[in-house]
Order: structure tokens, then C-alpha cells, then sequence
């Protein structure tokens, strides 16, 4: 199951609000199966049998902006929040032990400075909490130099981090 909303609309010209919020609802069935040729019988093995949920909510709120012509800036913030229960999960830290959960909150801030028809320079920040793996700060900068209708110089530099979900965490 995976129901999403998304909310766009303008504040005023130089605003725009964009929010999405989805849930994914994921169950995991399994079984081991004994085949015999010989008796040709067929039947589960006992204590081999998982199901299997995850559950997801993100939430990801981006607000742009426009300052003037030569400026525009985007701000965002994004939450995920993940639960998991299952016979093949085992997580000492919490009661049930077959149960988990984990918990991510981000912000970041970005701008895109043009001082002129040519040169676009954006630089960024995202920050972050998770409640498994530390959560670096990572920055980025962008930047494009449009010559004639030939040339277009990129250069950027970025960090990046992805913590693994639940699913992969315990599959």
C-alpha cells in the first residue's frame, strides 16, 4: 500500500510551497517447504515461517523563493519514521525484541546567486539527525559558466550520506 499527498501552490509571485507526505505499508510472507519425491508429500517446515511488516511515513516541505534577479534560494525539511516487527528482526534496544523502529529529520538550505547572464553559483548545506547512524553535515556547491552556444563549464563538489532502511537493515 502506498497512499501519497502532494501540495503545491504559490505565496504570492516570488514564493512557491511544495509538500509531500506518503506512507508505504510493506509485509514480507515466507515459508520453507519440505518436497519429498519419494512419499510425494509436501508440507512447511515448523519454525521456519516469517511475516514480516515495515511501515514508512516520510514527510519532504520545500519552500523556493525568489530575491530580486540575481537571487533565489530553496529551504526544506524532510522526516521519515520507520517501524519493522517480524520473527527475523532482533533488536536488543527495544521491547518486543522483534520489533524497531528508526526516525530521520533533515533540513537543508540551498541559494543560486547569478552575477551575471553567464556564471549561475549554488552553494548548499543539509543537516541531519538519525536515530541509528550518525548523520554528517554535508555541503555542496554548484557552479555553471554559459559561453557561447557551444561551451557550458560545470564544476560541483558534494558530499552525500544514506542510511540503509529497515528492510535493508534486516533482510
Amino acid at each position: 500500500i502506498d497512499p501519497r499527498m502532494n501540495v503545491k501552490f504559490d505565496i504570492g509571485q516570488n514564493h512557491k510551497f511544495n509538500s509531500i507526505s506518503a506512507l508505504n505499508i510493506y509485509d514480507r510472507v515466507s515459508e520453507d517447504r519440505r518436497i519429498d519425491f519419494e512419499n510425494d508429500s509436501n508440507y512447511v517446515l515448523d519454525d521456519r515461517q516469517d511475516t514480516s511488516r515495515f511501515n514508512t511515513f516520510l514527510n519532504r516541505t520545500i519552500l523556493t523563493a525568489k530575491y530580486g534577479k540575481r537571487w533565489k534560494a530553496e529551504y526544506g525539511i524532510e522526516t521519515q519514521y520507520e517501524t519493522g516487527s517480524g520473527d527475523r528482526i532482533v533488536d536488543s534496544s527495544s521491547t518486543p525484541i522483534n520489533r524497531t523502529e528508526m526516525t530521520t529529520v533533515a533540513g537543508w538550505a540551498g541559494a543560486q546567486w547569478m552575477p551575471n547572464d553567464r556564471l549561475t553559483i549554488q552553494p548548499g548545506v543539509r543537516i541531519g539527525y538519525n536515530s541509528r547512524f550518525q548523520h554528517p553535515v554535508l555541503p555542496s556547491v554548484k557552479a555553471v559558466y554559459r559561453g557561447d552556444k557551444n561551451l557550458i563549464l560545470r564544476a560541483g563538489y558534494a558530499r552525500g550520506f544514506r542510511s540503509p532502511d529497515l528492510k535493508e537493515q534486516y533482510f
